[in-house]
């Protein structure tokens, strides 16, 4: 009887340990800050309805174009495309949050044109990007170039309390090659 309890606290500890194993965080790895703008040699008149036409061809819906500034948003059903918040264990973690609770992600695209001088135009492109778990409801909120860090309730024992997310800048990276196009 002493015997058959001993086997089942060993057995309860050797399944604790292997799940901690299993379920091992690991942060993204950071680039560098990209720098999403570009330069046109087109004044602000000739480019601003190429960059109307062009946002309402790439996006769910314009939410705002006035004064140079075009905001659009967007629902972006392949999370990790454009966006890294890390692995968990051998999968990245945006696919693990999908596969347990199922996700979304949606952007707003910020899209700011500035006159330089009569002849030439600078554009510049920042999302804010949501990254949301359906089921826990936890809510990552981050942009282009600043990374968000949430901390989880209940992470495994002995594993990172926090999850960093990142933007992979593909949407960014994605507009700056078309507006280079206009």
């Amino acid at each position: 009887m002493i015997y058959r309890h001993k086997w089942m606290l060993l057995l309860i500890c050797l399944s604790a340990c292997n799940e901690l194993e299993q379920n091992k965080y690991y942060p993204p790895l950071e680039g560098p800050i990209k720098e999403n703008t570009v330069t046109l040699d087109k004044n602000f008149n000739t480019i601003w309805p190429e960059l109307i036409l062009l946002t309402q061809n790439n996006t769910n819906k314009i939410v705002k174009e006035q004064n140079g500034l075009i905001v659009a948003e967007l629902v972006l059903p392949e999370v990790s495309k454009y966006i890294d918040c890390g692995m968990m264990n051998d999968e990245i973690y945006v696919d693990y949050i999908h596969r347990i609770f199922e996700s979304s992600l949606t952007a707003k695209v910020y899209i700011e044109l500035k006159e330089v001088n009569s002849a030439t135009s600078n554009i510049k492109i920042n999302t804010d990007f949501t990254f949301t778990s359906l089921e826990s409801g936890t809510t990552w909120n981050f942009d282009t170039n600043e990374p968000a860090v949430i901390w989880v309730a209940n992470p495994a024992e002995g594993a990172l309390p926090q999850r960093i997310c990142i933007s992979k800048n593909t949407l960014e990276a994605n507009f700056i090659k078309k507006i280079r196009s206009l």
